[in-house]
């Protein structure tokens, strides 16, 4: 399953359970932004001051899937 599937599979990445995650996330932000998975690692990043690459790794983790690869480059 790739990190882009969120919108599909909504079992497998509640948003509520993605917010608790990362701690300062609105469950409803999440829930809104889980159909557009990159405008939704962008929000993560950007609110824990993490990189794109951190914020998919994180999730990556936690739910067992794999995103395609961000280049390194690309920033919150």
């Amino acid at each position: 399953m790739m990190i882009g599937s969120i919108a599909f599979k909504p079992t497998n990445t509640d948003p509520d359970l993605l917010a608790g995650i990362f701690a300062h996330a609105d469950p409803q932000v999440v829930a809104a932004l889980s159909g557009h998975a990159k405008a939704l690692m962008r929000y993560l990043a950007q609110i824990h001051d993490l990189t794109i690459a951190e914020t998919t790794e994180t999730v990556e983790a936690f739910f067992g899937i794999h995103a395609p690869q961000t280049p390194q480059a690309e920033v919150a």
